[in-house]
């Protein structure tokens, strides 16, 4: 469906991207990028526009590369000038603001991105009639210099330095942009791709030398400052031999130490056979040529280029004194490194470019990620009330079906022929999935959304049900919790390494057989274990009080527990007082006995007419604890957030671990399942154990739940004081004007807060199952270790609403998020913390926990064990 936007443009895909035509060329990008729009140039590679980012406010300028992959060198120089974009950062090299991702990725065929906007280029103004006096081109030869020493410092050669990849804006700031030719100043292999435009080439490369070094950009940069002094090319050279003359002619002929460098015999054998020429004096053939501008000059248009002075030298030269200033002229901590270009193939240029894309969009991947959460949680309740005493499966069976569902899915995934043909290396065409394919994707995701979500907390509620002792519950949910997280741990390194320099089919081939070991082990056990009958849904019965409350509001109740209904049903006798309490007082209507309610044999006439005084009081058991269980949805909240602004902050952050290995940002969330798994030990074999030794009593599942609401709250303090650091280096070394770049910080800042989080988890995850458990109805037992998953997931679509609402009201998460204020979004986090954590402490107070109902079988048969 397609609409058409107020400020012009179609909308597309939901709204979230946007079509506009710019003559003749359509710009399919994100809704965020709207009018005005004009364009800037255009070229064999597409078209720029300037256009307004309304997120930001801020006028970009927004480079469409048609068919970006339709040509591998291309492609590759395409990707080479991203990464270099997004790891350079300095005054005078242009920003990248972003690169809009595809809206599928299997129609990812053009490249759009987007870069600071600049009015014109040197070369435009060397062609117009815009007087330049000698201070303005002394300024820009300066910028220039000064962004080349910071991009030299990177180990980066630009090697297309020329005027109209110099931009330039309205106050005579300049920027270096176009980094497609740019290699390593160490290559050690020929570097033999064209580089430099014919009039700004070194002699070293018109010769055909392939060990250049980085003088060829301070040869280009001489060329490029004549120019502009006199307004017209300084070596116009019709092609490469004529350009060689036009050098020679005007720097005289190289002696034979000049010539030194020179490896080919042919090209020294040349050279000697040139007509001879003397070196001209540049002073007499530029008298209008400040002194010292022209000595400047002579020595970066040497010949030899061991002998041409260094772009650091050129900035201490005397004509530069009134602008230099070494401690404003940085150098880039950080060296780029070109090892990302070796054996790419087409494929795997695409996949990097668009993982460069949600790097910079990171709300891409949040949004494609956070339904499945949600929906993994959602279905875990639901799954589980089918696995409540009184349904149709027990957890026994609902936990052996969800293990298939989760074969069945991985199966899917890995199953060549239910997926499309890959792209081959050989053709541009991708296939399309057909409707089938389709249709397997779709039903593999949800067979695995219901395989995690009726396996993980069935088990845990079957698994309490073989204990009586609530300590050893306890202890079990511990050791439960840290299974999960250990899983967790392994799939977030082993599996995904394995996938990642594998191949997914291996990956979900070894996930598959940890399935079926875990199954088989699962029902080898079956013998052993306790087993409840399936009686039907609690919940019915659960609605059924409401109902019959509401229809029985205006009789008077009573005070003699014979007027209420208080049965055996199905031969279970529920042991419970026989008068309902007087809290919810209306509730107690259910079940009060009327005329005409009860059959002859003391059953129940009709269902939605009378209620036994154990549902009436299930329903109440839940409508207490209710409060508490809220309390989880805002403790999870800022837990949610923190994890993704977390990963936000190591993409801007030094990830390396030694000198070759670099953490990916996602990965470091691993420290809070190792803190928790590492907290969860000590806590059940040491420290539970200490604290009934000092208090003899053993920790009540709401003081533990409290202790991880409190540690929560502190990482929510410690991530803000760790941002605000970042963002002090950030600003300190002028990043916050630029997109996601690397700060000088090393992310295992991060640790800290991150391990915090992990040990409040400890606390209040296991806390939080024990005590729904606990205190749960017998009938929802095992529906009650699913309310975890249910606050949680409700915990991601609150974090989401209110990321959205900051960004709406406030600039603290802009794109850039060294230009904002993350540090005030954790103290707004710790302010909710905080309040939230007040609010549990009087739930907590004002809780009392219920005398759970035992329930004795009349008739016990072998299965119940």
């Amino acid at each position: 469906m397609t609409d058409v936007n107020s400020a012009g443009g179609e909308l597309v895909h939901g709204g979230q991207f946007i079509k506009h035509n710019v003559s003749g060329h359509v710009f399919e990008i994100t809704a965020k990028y709207r009018p005005p729009i004009m364009p800037l140039g255009r070229g064999a590679y597409g078209i720029v526009c300037s256009m307004l980012n309304s997120e930001t406010n801020e006028m970009i300028a927004m480079k469409k590369i048609s068919d970006a992959f339709d040509n591998y060198t291309d492609a590759k120089r395409t990707l080479r000038e991203i990464k270099l974009l997004r790891h350079l950062s300095h005054e005078n090299v242009t920003g990248i603001r972003d690169i809009v991702p595809p809206p599928l990725k299997r129609e990812f065929f053009d490249v759009y991105i987007a870069t600071e906007l600049m009015d014109t280029d040197l070369h435009q103004i060397i062609r117009s009639k815009q007087s330049l006096s000698e201070e303005h081109c002394q300024y820009f030869l300066y910028q220039i210099l000064r962004g080349l020493k910071y991009i030299h410092s990177a180990n980066v050669i630009h090697r297309d330095l020329k005027p109209s990849n110099l931009l330039v804006n309205a106050n005579c700031d300049l920027k270096i942009c176009d980094f497609g030719l740019a290699r390593p100043t160490s290559e050690t292999q020929f570097m033999t791709e064209y580089v430099v435009t014919r009039w700004y080439r070194a002699p070293e490369l018109l010769l055909n030398s392939s060990d250049y070094t980085a003088a060829i950009d301070v040869w280009s940069v001489g060329c490029i400052f004549m120019e502009l002094m006199n307004r017209k090319p300084l070596l116009a050279g019709k092609d490469h031999v004529h350009q060689l003359r036009l050098l020679i002619e005007l720097l005289g002929t190289p002696t034979e130490s000049d010539i030194g460098f020179i490896r080919s015999k042919d090209a020294r054998s040349y050279i000697c056979q040139l007509p001879q020429h003397p070196r001209q004096q540049l002073a007499k053939v530029f008298p209008h040529v400040h002194p010292l501008a022209v000595d400047l000059v002579d020595k970066m248009l040497t010949f030899d280029p061991a002998k041409r002075i260094t772009v650091e030298e050129a900035l201490a030269h005397p004509y530069l004194a009134r602008l230099h200033d070494a401690a404003d002229e940085p150098v880039c901590l950080e060296p780029f490194s070109f090892d990302f270009e070796q054996a790419l193939g087409e494929e795997q240029i695409k996949d990097m470019i668009y993982q460069e894309a949600l790097a910079l969009n990171p709300d891409s991947m949040s949004k494609a990620l956070m339904l499945p959460k949600f929906l993994t949680s959602l279905m875990a309740a639901l799954l589980c009330f089918p696995s409540s005493e009184q349904s149709l499966l027990t957890p026994f069976w609902a936990r052996s079906l969800s293990s298939g569902f989760l074969l069945s899915s991985l199966y899917c995934a890995t199953l060549d022929s239910l997926r499309p043909p890959p792209c081959g290396n050989a053709s541009n065409l991708c296939i399309t999935p057909s409707k089938l394919q389709f249709a397997v994707l779709y039903l593999g995701i949800t067979l695995a959304t219901i395989g995690a979500a009726g396996t993980r907390f069935t088990l845990g509620a079957m698994g309490a049900d073989q204990f009586d002792n609530p300590k050893h519950q306890g202890s079990y949910f511990n050791w439960f919790i840290f299974t999960l997280y250990m899983a967790s741990i392994i799939s977030s390194t082993a599996i995904i390494y394995v996938e990642d320099s594998v191949s997914f089919g291996l990956g979900f081939g070894l996930c598959a057989a940890a399935n079926v070991i875990g199954l088989v082990i699962f029902v080898l056990g079956k013998r052993f274990y306790r087993h409840v009958k399936p009686q039907g849904s609690p919940f019915t019965s659960l609605a059924r009080v409401f109902v019959v409350a509401i229809r029985k509001r205006k009789i008077l109740l009573s005070q003699r527990s014979e007027d209420y209904y208080n049965k055996i049903h199905d031969g279970v006798t529920m042991m419970v007082v026989t008068t309902p309490t007087k809290t919810f007082k209306f509730l107690n209507h259910a079940a009060l006995k009327t005329e005409g309610d009860i059959r002859a044999d003391g059953s129940i006439a009709k269902l939605w007419n009378l209620c036994t005084v154990q549902q009436v009081e299930d329903l109440k058991a839940l409508i207490k604890i209710a409060p508490l269980w809220s309390s989880g949805i805002f403790l999870s909240t800022p837990l949610a957030i923190q994890y993704s602004l977390a990963t936000l902050q190591a993409l801007t952050m030094d990830r390396h671990l030694g000198p070759h290995f670099k953490i990916p940002p996602g990965s470091m969330l691993v420290f809070i399942l190792i803190a928790t798994c590492i907290t969860i030990v000590l806590l059940d074999r040491f420290l539970y154990a200490a604290w009934q030794k000092l208090t003899s009593r053993f920790p009540t599942p709401l003081q533990r739940v409290g202790v991880g609401h409190v540690l929560c709250v502190l990482s929510m303090a410690l991530s803000a004081i760790v941002e605000s650091k970042r963002l002090k280096i950030a600003r300190s070394h002028n990043l916050q004007d630029q997109s996601v770049l690397i700060v000088p910080m090393s992310a295992f800042w991060l640790v800290p807060q991150l391990a915090l989080a992990g040990i409040g988890e400890a606390f209040h995850f296991p806390g939080n199952t024990a005590l729904f458990y606990q205190e749960f109805p017998a009938s929802l037992k095992s529906t009650s270790t699913a309310m975890v998953a249910m606050f949680i997931g409700i915990a991601y679509y609150v974090s989401t609403a209110l990321v959205s609402g900051v960004q709406r009201t406030t600039g603290w998460l802009p794109n850039n998020i060294n230009h904002g204020r993350m540090d005030n979004v954790y103290w707004l986090l710790f302010v909710i913390g905080v309040v939230n954590f007040g609010y549990f402490v009087v739930c907590a107070w004002l809780y009392k926990y219920q005398g759970v109902a035992k329930v004795v079988d009349e008739n016990p048969s072998s299965d119940d064990k």
